[in-house]
């Protein structure tokens, strides 16, 4: 298949923009990996000339550190958005009790179990930079992204140390899924997460 910048990025979850240079390099290094990409690479799929290109990103780290915002922008905003559905009470203050928890938690995998069957997954596209020699801005959005998702875990979880174990299963879900190509590692890591969290 002719690869085309209008497919992407699904499993990528970059936000979808009229940005025909951003759309091209979220699907290119969603799906290559940023080293493994050219800025002819993504000029060619975006189908703009190189001086259109640079006019808007002066650089290829300019490209990288604004396709990792969108990435966290997309992956974190679908996210809640599938969890507050099914827990309302999640934007309220205060502690979820028991039951809600339970139903977040359900939700979390859920939505990941979802996300590695789209057909394209390889994975979260902010993990998977992490081996790439990136620059500190774009290291930063990085350790941004962990910090909101680190901190959005604790919320669901309703302390720091059970936060921890839903981050970590779902880390580990996440990579693993990508690595054997089987969605139901999520099924697993749910079962996992609702013995560590004693939740029924």
């Amino acid at each position: 298949m002719t690869e085309t910048a209008d497919l992407a990025p699904l499993a990528a979850h970059a936000e979808l923009t009229d940005d025909p240079i951003l759309r091209a390099a979220a699907h290119l290094f969603y799906r290559r990996g940023i080293g493994n990409v050219s800025i002819q690479d993504i000029r060619q799929l975006a189908g703009v000339s190189l001086k259109a290109l640079y006019a808007r990103y002066p650089s290829k780290e300019s490209l990288v550190t604004a396709y990792l915002r969108s990435t966290h922008a997309g992956w974190t905003r679908l996210l809640e958005e599938f969890v507050t559905a099914a827990v309302p009470d999640i934007l309220n203050d205060g502690a979820l009790d028991e039951s809600a928890r339970t139903a977040a938690v359900t939700a979390l995998f859920t939505w990941l179990g979802d996300w590695f069957a789209t057909p394209d997954f390889v994975g979260c596209g902010i993990a998977n930079t992490r081996g790439e020699r990136l620059s500190e801005e774009a290291q930063g959005v990085i350790r941004d992204h962990d910090r909101h998702v680190r901190s959005y875990m604790d919320r669901i979880g309703g302390s720091t140390e059970a936060g921890s174990s839903l981050f970590v299963l779902m880390e580990g879900a996440i990579s693993t899924a990508a690595g054997t190509g089987d969605p139901d590692y999520a099924r697993v890591a749910l079962r996992t997460a609702r013995a560590a969290l004693d939740l029924t």
